[in-house]
C-alpha cells in the first residue's frame, strides 16, 4: 500500500515521534484517487529493521 503522508500534531510532516498519534495517509488502489487515512493511537516504540524485512511491493 502506497504511504502518501505521515502529519503529526504539532505540524511536522514525515517526522515519527513516540507519543505523538500521527495522521497516516494511504492509497491502496495506487491510482492517487482512493486516498484514506486514520490516526491510530500514540507511538510507543520506534524499531528499526533490517532492509531484508521491509516487503516488497
Amino acid at each position: 500500500m502506497r504511504l502518501v503522508r505521515i502529519a503529526s500534531p504539532r505540524g511536522d510532516t514525515g517526522v515519527v515521534r513516540v507519543g505523538d498519534r500521527h495522521e497516516f495517509l494511504t492509497d491502496p488502489g495506487g491510482a492517487y484517487s482512493d486516498y484514506r487515512w486514520w490516526i491510530p493511537r500514540a507511538c510507543v516504540a520506534i524499531e528499526r529493521v533490517s532492509p531484508a524485512d521491509v516487503p516488497r511491493t
